[in-house]
């Protein structure tokens, strides 16, 4: 499979002021313009920026080389958090480390600033909790902090580095809002949208992002900018339907691309009583 290109992803909507997102992303120089792009969003926004990165390094030389103004670490905007030194005062635990995040965030809306975002990799959060389990715990608490605080949230891990069993649960905690190098899922006031190629690698992730949500009752799914869909993500779609089905509800299937409509009819979703396909503009 190959990667999304910059145009499909451009077509997809930054996350929110207050959101909580997760790249799973291979290192590139890709991956390095969409985080500049990221921190000049949040820049422009008027966002106390707080970059968590794994080992003390000079600000002043990645601003410059990013082509940010490096003022911004003078004016106090952008700061700089040695993650080694978080684990220092909170030893990896996970309560301590959301009263150590809660602090950050008044203290920014004491100096004035609207919000706050957030942006740490994966070195960065393993240092900060080198226990998968406190890890994960962690990221819930990050979840509930964009719920409760004007906080955006990215985490960027890089999948060849993380177990695949970790990779999914954080899917689990991310759904609203991830990318990766071939697909991406995004949750908004209209329901769940979809993005790229989603092969057998994928399959069990989208899985986890189609479980989660219904969970929290988004049950329309747009499909209309993926470009490849194995049968085991078919699989993930009917399973997830079925047990939507067993508690009266339905998967609805929305705008599916030319490729999802032959995978449509190839394995007759459009038969079964569990999943309701709308074509665009058009009705089931």
């Amino acid at each position: 499979m190959s990667a999304i290109d910059v145009a499909s992803t451009d077509r997809i909507e930054p996350a929110s002021a207050a959101s909580h997102e997760l790249w799973l992303r291979t290192a590139g120089q890709l991956r390095q313009r969409e985080l500049i792009g990221w921190v000049e969003r949040a820049v422009a926004a008027g966002d106390k920026v707080l970059l968590c990165q794994s080992v003390a390094t000079s600000a002043q030389r990645w601003l410059a080389e990013a082509g940010i103004d490096v003022g911004l670490l003078a004016s106090g905007q952008l700061e700089v958090v040695a993650a080694q030194g978080l684990y220092d005062t909170t030893k990896g635990r996970h309560e301590a480390l959301r009263a150590a995040h809660v602090e950050c965030i008044e203290r920014a809306h004491g100096e004035g600033y609207r919000a706050v975002s957030l942006t740490s990799d994966g070195r960065a959060l393993h240092t900060l909790a080198p226990d998968d389990d406190e890890l994960l715990l962690h990221e819930h608490d990050l979840d509930k902090l964009t719920r409760d605080y004007p906080l955006q949230v990215l985490c960027r891990y890089d999948p060849q580095q993380e177990r695949n069993g970790f990779l999914t649960q954080l899917v689990g905690t991310h759904w609203r809002h991830l990318r990766s190098d071939t697909w991406a899922a995004v949750c908004d006031e209209n329901g769940l949208s979809v993005h790229g190629e989603i092969d057998i690698a994928n399959a069990d992730r989208l899985a986890t992002v189609l479980h989660t949500a219904t969970l929290d009752a988004v049950t329309t799914v747009d499909l209309s900018d993926v470009s490849f869909l194995s049968a085991q993500a078919v699989t993930a779609l009917t399973d997830v339907a079925d047990l939507l089905h067993r508690r009266g509800g339905c998967l609805t299937l929305l705008n599916p691309s030319r490729h999802v409509g032959r995978m449509v009819q190839r394995f007759d979703l459009d038969r079964n009583p569990a999943i309701r396909v709308v074509e665009k503009g058009g009705a089931p």
